[in-house]
């Protein structure tokens, strides 16, 4: 795919319509906003006995998107219930949203967290639609009681550190395709601390967390602000998990080179490297830093936890031209431009990411109801099906006020293209979600240098 130029992030949802205004030294204008009523839910949260639960924290969260993968984003202020149990949120926008309830930790046997309509786990939460100005009352939920287990045994450190008493805090990361939450479950070490390099005993009181396979991620900060954890693949059920050894791996130095295929080498220091995490990750370990990039094109990113990773190149407006565009990564022999990740490991090979330049063009309209010019569209590029696992082959913009749209720097290869009222960030890259799309969009093949224009159908 082409080398993203840095800039903001388009084709966020919007409420509805959204006019053009032009502004010049002439005159003033009148601008006119009219406000939408916001929408409110309420219920009461009972535990299985139909008592009231008070204290209970209680949110509204959005389905989102983070490069494809489904994630849970912020919809409402939380707000916590009374001594009846009740709960009201209100003043956020319309849509449709997920009600989540988190029960104070250590209290009683009931789940940590739960979902309406009364579930802990999030793949089978119902979603609940609700229009401007409208109030959505009685969505009463039970928080089920909650299976509670030990995971424990000895922390193995395999870089070097602090005293692995420091080692406090534990993640659970599910790897069921669940979707990610702001702050993944969290879980502190019940043992005190034991001054000992080689190995620490740990014990985590795990209570309200759905069945399935998750990785335990021991996490810690050394004296040099650096962080360090690893994953341990576990099975969770309903039974303790006892001598179990979780890993925390050493940070990977990642090494690499950029090579130019055609003639005229580009700034290489104008790039801008960084690895994303492809798993669910930790807090804080999610991205790598920037690479240094050396006048011979040759780079480093240091402190990289072990996993797999997405190649992100992207370089400021204006520094490289306009028609580069990645034409090959490679891991030692293993050519991985397609998957678009490599997996770090402290043996890795290096990276080696190659630029081309005669990158296609593809420019066209979009049309509404009747041949109309919408007022507003979302326009996505997305590859062949052998390339979404890559981010760096779609692409998104916006169409003008005459419903004219651009995308630039493509890489040769066949792409659809779709044209939505509104989108939210990135689900294009989600394959459930373009599955539903995938005979409406309109094919394009891009070769070297071509520039092809098309018309495009607005999917509402």
């Amino acid at each position: 795919r082409r080398v993203h130029r840095r800039a903001s992030r388009q084709g966020r949802a919007l409420p509805g319509q959204v006019p053009s205004l032009t502004v010049d030294s002439t005159r003033t204008q009148l601008v006119v906003i009219d406000l939408m009523p916001g929408a409110a839910i309420g219920g009461r949260i009972t535990d299985p006995q139909g008592r009231p639960l008070q204290g209970v924290q209680v949110s509204a969260m959005k389905l989102q998107y983070d490069e494809g993968q489904p994630s849970f984003g912020v919809g409402s202020v939380p707000r916590t219930t009374d001594d009846r149990g009740e709960y009201r949120l209100f003043w956020f926008a319309p849509g449709e949203y997920y009600i989540r309830a988190e029960y104070p930790s250590g209290q009683n046997s009931l789940a940590r967290k739960s979902y309406y309509p009364g579930t802990m786990d999030s793949n089978i939460a119902v979603a609940l639609t609700v229009r401007g100005g409208e109030s959505l009352d009685g969505m009463n939920f039970t928080i089920p009681v909650a299976s509670s287990i030990r995971i424990s045994g000895q922390v193995g450190l395999q870089t070097s550190g602090p005293a692995m008493g420091a080692v406090r805090t534990f993640y659970l990361l599910p790897r069921d395709g669940r979707p990610a939450e702001v702050y993944p479950l969290e879980f502190t070490n019940t043992i005190p601390p034991q001054f000992d390099q080689a190995t620490s005993a740990f014990s985590l009181d795990v209570r309200g967390v759905p069945p399935g396979i998750y990785d335990l991620a021991p996490f810690y900060m050394d004296n040099r602000n650096v962080y360090h954890s690893g994953r341990t693949r576990i099975q969770l059920g309903n039974e303790n998990i006892e001598n179990i050894t979780a890993i925390i791996s050493p940070n990977v130095e990642v090494r690499g080179r950029f090579l130019m295929e055609t003639e005229g080498v580009p700034k290489w220091s104008a790039l801008q490297l960084q690895l994303r995490s492809k798993d669910n990750s930790v807090p804080l370990m999610s991205r790598s830093s920037l690479a240094t990039v050396a006048a011979d094109g040759t780079f480093v990113i240091p402190n990289v936890f072990e996993g797999r990773y997405q190649v992100y190149l992207g370089a400021s407006a204006g520094s490289i031209p306009p028609d580069l565009y990645i034409s090959g990564i490679r891991q030692g022999a293993l050519d991985v431009r397609n998957e678009g990740f490599v997996d770090v490991r402290a043996s890795m090979l290096p990276i080696e990411i190659t630029i081309a330049s005669g990158a296609g063009i593809i420019h066209g309209t979009v049309e509404g109801p009747g041949g109309t010019v919408p007022a507003y569209a979302d326009v996505v590029l997305v590859p062949q099906v052998s390339r979404r696992a890559n981010v760096m082959f779609y692409d998104r913009t916006t169409i003008d006020d005459k419903g004219q749209f651009k995308f630039q720097g493509i890489a040769p290869g066949e792409y659809k293209v779709f044209a939505f009222e509104q989108l939210l960030d990135s689900a294009e890259q989600n394959p459930s979600f373009i599955a539903r799309y995938e005979t409406l969009g309109q094919t394009v093949t891009v070769s070297s240098k071509s520039d092809t224009e098309i018309r495009v159908r607005l999917l509402r």
